[in-house]
């Protein structure tokens, strides 16, 4: 199975739309399929130049919202307990 990634190619640039294998989980790791992305203010930034630097080939954003896909074998709870 894979998973598709938007890489950063550069300020100004298009961003690059690359498929991977998906990761093994780790007994401790959970792994989650995301649904729907935001970009926000600091991507923006990134992405006009900007903000704080980021070098090319590497993957922006921290909003997304998704289900849980596996889950490691020690995984009990989720953050709130």
């Amino acid at each position: 199975m894979q998973g598709r990634v938007a890489i950063f190619q550069g300020a100004g640039k298009p961003m690059e739309l690359r498929e991977y294998p998906l990761p093994d989980v780790g007994r401790d790791d959970i792994l989650v399929r995301v649904r729907a992305a935001n970009i926000c203010g600091s991507d923006l930034h990134i992405w006009h130049g900007r903000g704080p630097g980021m070098p090319a080939g590497r993957v922006s954003g921290h909003e997304m919202v998704g289900e849980v896909f596996r889950l490691g074998r020690d995984v009990t709870t989720d953050c709130l307990g």
